[in-house]
């Protein structure tokens, strides 16, 4: 599993969880000072590769930023 954290303008939130192969739904939080950008954080299966993150950034997300999971209690 991956743990995804990017920006992304509100108005491609939904083009964007679209693109996410998240296991649940992302968690979207407001970026202080900006009302047009979100934060988004969503744990994602291996999936994820290059083509998805080039998915993300065609629909408006950047500062995008993928780690590995080591353990996660569910």
């Amino acid at each position: 599993s991956r743990y995804i954290m990017l920006n992304s303008p509100i108005d491609s939130l939904d083009a964007i969880k679209a693109v996410l192969p998240g296991s649940q739904s992302p968690t979207v939080m407001p970026l202080q000072g900006r009302d047009d950008m979100v934060a988004v954080h969503a744990v994602c299966e291996e999936g994820v590769f290059w083509d998805t993150m080039e998915d993300l950034k065609a629909n408006g997300a950047n500062s995008i930023l993928v780690v590995p999971i080591e353990k996660m209690l569910d």
